[in-house]
Formats: C-alpha cells, sequence, structure tokens
C-alpha cells in the first residue's frame, strides 16, 4: 500500500499517519464491527467478553477481559494495561486527531494538569485475580463505549514508558505485528500469537505481509496502483480523477459513502458572521449543486451537520427554494438572502476564506464560485490558499481565536460515528477553547439552548431511551438553523485497487476507508 504522508511515529498518542497501521496490530476493550457497508458502526466486544451496562449512575463501566490473550511478545495481556494506555493519554497525549477523550475518568484532569503525578488508580481499578478492568468517571457518559474504541485506549504493557516511542514497536494483539519502521517505509507481518478470538473486532487477515511506503504524490500512488507496482492507496482517490478512473479501471474502482460533511465554517464572533442573519444568508445563497460539481466529490447536498448512518438523522433543510418535509436541497433562494443581508447593514466588510482543502478534497475549484457569490451579495472577498505541506499548522492556526480567521473550506469528520462526536464535539459551547489551536470549535459558537439539547440526548442515551435518537435530530435542526457553518455536500470516499486485489470492502469506521486486512492478492 502506498501513501503521501511521512510516517511519523508508532504511539497511538502522537501518530497522525499510522492509526490505521495500529488497527491492524493493537486492539482495545470495544471496536466497530469488521465488516464492509452499514454494518461497520455497530459497536461489539474486543479484548473484553461483552459490552457492559454502566453502573452507578452511569459512571462506572467493568469489562470483563478475554483470558489468555497474548501480546506478540508472549506476555499475557492483563488488567493494568489498560490504566497504562490512559495515563499516556493523558500524559504522552492526547493524539491530536481525536483530543481530550479520557480527562473525564476520575483522575484524570488531575493528570492534565499535573502530569508528573499522574494517578489513575481511583479511575481505571484493575483486578489481575478476576481478570477486569473496572472505570469510574466523573460523569454519566454514554459515548464512554465508543471512545474505548480509539487507538489511544488500546492495550499496552504496563511498563510502556511515558514519552512518545517513536519507531520503537508496541507489543500487538492484533494478527500482524510492526517488523520494520522507517519515515518511508513500515511492514506488518504475522503476530504468532495471534488467534481469533472475535471475527467481528479483530478478523484474522489474509496476508502473510503488508507493506506501506511512501509515495511523493497521489499522483504517483495512482499510477503505481494502476502499473501492478502496488495494490492499494490509503489516500483514496483525488476527487478530479474518479471519472477518468471509471472509464478505464471500472473492475478496480470502489466508491462508498462517508460519514464526513463538506462545509464553510463560519466564525460566529468575527463581522460579518457575528450576526446571524447573514450566517442564515449565506445558507441561502449557496448554490450546493453546483458546488458538489466543482469538487467533484460525489455524494448529494446536504444543509445539515448530520448523516446518514449517524444516530438522530433526518434530513432538514430550510435553505432551499420551497423546502419540504423530505428535506431536499434542491434550489438557492437568493432573494431571501438578499433580503437577509439588506436588514443587517453590514455590505461592505471584507471576508477572507481560509481553504484548508487537501489533494484528496481539493476546494480550489469553487473558489471563483464562492467570491463572486459573496461579492454579488455585497461582501469583498478574497481565499486564503493553504498548500499541503502547511496544511496541519494551517488548521491550528485558524482554530486559535487570536488569529479571528472569518471562514475556513473544510471538512467536518467525526472520530468514530457518533452525533456527540459531530455536534457536541465542534458547536457545544465547552467545546471552545479561546486562545488555543487546539480549538475544536472553530466557529468559536455557544447556544445555551443547543448545549441544553445536547445533554438531554445525552441523557436518553445513557438511559437507553428511544428518545435518544429524535433528541439528536432536535439537536441537528439547532444547530443547523443557527448556520455556525454552511453544509455543503457529504462525499463520497473512493478506491482504486490492483488488478490482483480481490475481496474489497468499503467500511464506514475502517481507517482508511477499506479493510486492508481482508484484501484477497491473487
Amino acid at each position: 500500500m502506498l501513501g503521501s504522508g511521512v510516517i511519523d511515529s508508532l504511539d497511538p498518542d502522537v501518530t497522525v499517519q499510522l492509526g490505521g497501521v495500529l488497527s491492524l496490530t493493537n486492539d482495545g476493550l470495544t471496536a466497530y464491527q469488521q465488516v464492509g457497508g452499514s454494518g461497520s458502526v455497530q459497536l461489539v466486544p474486543d479484548l473484553a467478553v461483552a459490552l457492559p451496562f454502566p453502573t452507578d449512575g452511569g459512571t462506572t463501566y467493568t469489562f470483563q477481559l478475554r483470558r489468555g490473550i497474548r501480546y506478540s511478545d508472549g506476555e499475557l495481556v492483563r488488567p493494568e494495561d489498560f490504566r497504562r494506555a490512559l495515563e499516556r493519554d493523558l500524559i504522552v497525549g492526547p493524539n491530536p486527531t481525536y483530543p481530550g477523550a479520557f480527562a473525564d475518568v476520575v483522575g484524570g484532569a488531575a493528570c492534565g494538569a499535573h502530569p508528573g503525578r499522574c494517578d489513575l488508580s481511583r479511575g481505571v481499578v484493575a483486578d489481575d485475580a478476576a481478570d477486569t478492568v473496572t472505570f469510574h468517571l466523573v460523569a454519566p457518559d454514554p459515548e464512554f463505549l465508543a471512545r474505548l474504541t480509539l487507538p489511544d485506549a488500546f492495550a499496552v504493557p504496563a511498563d510502556t514508558p511515558l514519552h512518545n516511542i517513536g519507531f520503537h514497536p508496541l507489543p500487538a494483539t492484533g494478527p500482524y505485528k510492526v517488523d520494520f519502521v522507517s519515515v518511508d517505509e513500515v511492514m506488518l507481518v504475522r503476530n504468532l500469537y495471534f488467534h481469533e478470538w472475535s471475527h467481528a473486532a479483530q478478523p484474522d487477515g489474509y496476508p502473510d505481509q503488508i507493506v506501506g511506503r511512501h509515495a511523493a504524490t497521489e499522483a504517483d500512488e495512482l499510477t503505481a496502483i494502476e502499473q501492478g507496482r502496488a495494490d492499494v492507496g490509503v489516500d483514496g482517490v483525488p476527487a478530479g480523477s474518479v471519472k477518468e478512473l471509471e472509464l478505464r479501471f471500472a473492475r478496480q474502482l470502489y466508491t462508498g459513502p462517508s460519514d464526513d460533511v463538506n462545509l464553510l465554517v463560519l466564525n460566529t464572533r468575527v463581522a460579518p458572521f457575528n450576526d446571524l442573519r447573514v450566517r442564515q444568508a449565506l445558507n441561502y445563497a449557496i448554490d450546493r449543486r453546483k458546488v458538489t460539481r466543482l469538487v467533484q466529490t460525489g455524494g448529494p447536498p446536504t444543509c445539515q451537520m448530520l448523516t446518514p448512518y449517524i444516530l438522530g438523522y433526518r434530513p432538514y433543510c430550510p435553505y432551499t427554494l420551497n423546502p419540504d418535509p423530505s428535506g431536499s436541497w434542491t434550489a438557492p433562494n437568493l432573494a431571501k438572502a438578499e433580503r437577509l443581508i439588506a436588514a443587517t447593514h453590514t455590505r461592505g466588510t471584507p471576508i477572507t476564506i481560509w481553504n484548508l482543502g487537501t489533494s484528496g478534497t481539493d476546494y480550489t475549484a469553487i473558489e471563483p464560485y464562492l467570491t463572486s457569490l459573496l461579492d454579488r451579495l455585497g461582501y469583498p472577498t478574497r481565499i486564503k490558499f493553504v498548500d499541503d505541506n502547511e496544511y496541519f499548522n494551517a488548521t491550528r492556526q485558524v482554530a486559535d481565536s487570536r488569529t479571528r480567521a472569518q471562514a475556513a473550506l473544510t471538512f467536518l469528520g467525526p472520530s468514530y460515528p457518533s452525533p456527540a462526536a459531530i455536534i457536541q464535539a465542534n458547536f457545544a459551547c465547552q467545546s471552545f477553547l479561546p486562545g488555543s489551536p487546539g480549538n475544536a470549535n472553530t466557529a468559536e459558537f455557544c447556544d445555551p439552548r443547543l448545549d441544553r439539547q445536547i445533554n438531554s440526548a445525552l441523557a436518553a442515551q445513557s438511559s437507553n431511551s428511544p428518545d435518544a435518537a429524535a433528541r439528536w435530530a432536535q439537536a441537528d435542526r439547532t444547530a443547523t438553523d443557527q448556520a455556525p457553518a454552511v453544509a455543503l455536500n457529504i462525499p463520497s470516499d473512493s478506491y482504486l485497487v490492483s488488478a490482483r486485489v480481490g475481496n474489497s470492502q468499503f467500511s464506514l469506521t475502517a481507517p482508511f476507508g477499506m479493510l486492508l486486512d481482508q484484501l484477497w492478492v491473487r
């Protein structure tokens, strides 16, 4: 397999590039089902025997470990290994891809504030005799089982160092272990201690060896696959190449749904987007079908933050000509947009939009349309282009409220398939961290009513109430109505494989969209 990213670290609390590789080598207590299609959003037990019901008002989770699971060095997986994993998350991490997942474990806040004195012995209680590990939370968290699927929570030996391990592989629990790694290559080979304890959570792999190499560009990546010098690219297919590849390599191209949303995020604390009417006007004015065609990512236009396969998704689109109960977007309503803007007296305010696209999702093609639309609405607009090499730093810069970035073209992608990982993580008051490049709430949005709805939905989830989906749908509608962003479309993901590859399965939760270890090589 090929990827254009430079291999950074094998540490689950640090790596940005190798999270997908670690899912082939290591395990947590829970996982998402390793199947293609909609079943891939089903949570299942992994190193645990079963998914426990919380006790003590939703603050305590006790897991029974599967017996006899060994690391690739022959050592048994023990309950205290999960405490070490969370301590490392709080001291070494958290991983920038999914920050702050375990600060709500008892003792977690103190660990974050004073890493040198970190002690999670009250928050993560290991019982070797019973082979159980019990987590105590400071407050109920219905997302906790989902958070345990993240690489930060993968089991690590209790003596794992409390610093970035770099290129020193962790002992593996999964079907593969790391045999070699450098900045340009990682090689996985069979873990001889692995036995399949759950086909749903961690099936045995088909290839005897998986090699990942660095490609100079995504174009080089595709060329190598076309010529049979590589089998799959982890970056997927750039949107602009899909149609050509459909004609030339129809049997080797796979396209599936995504839980991402392409969007234009709006800073609700900076003019002119600190006025709700301006935010709503832009939502009415934008031609989502044209944007979808220009960005070439496929998938339907959307007006909302949640996507299909996510709890609470109900199609909803107030920002269209002649809205109807189907929730579909049909056409822009420029007249409504212009009336809203006229009432704000904000025309003439200059706007800068940061383009945080990548070669995989390139927003450059919609720049002329956006600038011309905003100019027509009365706002002189320029686009700030960000090179691929500067993407990570630019994203942190836009997130930092001190930059006062007005707007950014980007995408919303949850760490795991959950409404809270979308709405709470990106738009709740508590998710806004002023003056921090780690701020997830780039819109700097805070609405106490939305927070109450989020809390109500989380409480319904905690009690397994059938109302949970309806409450998340309500929160999604409120977020859409308050317009901290302009949702554009739900992109499709496309992957090209070599002619010798079979058994391609598209997964909504697999890190690369495909179940790499389930590929057959003829």
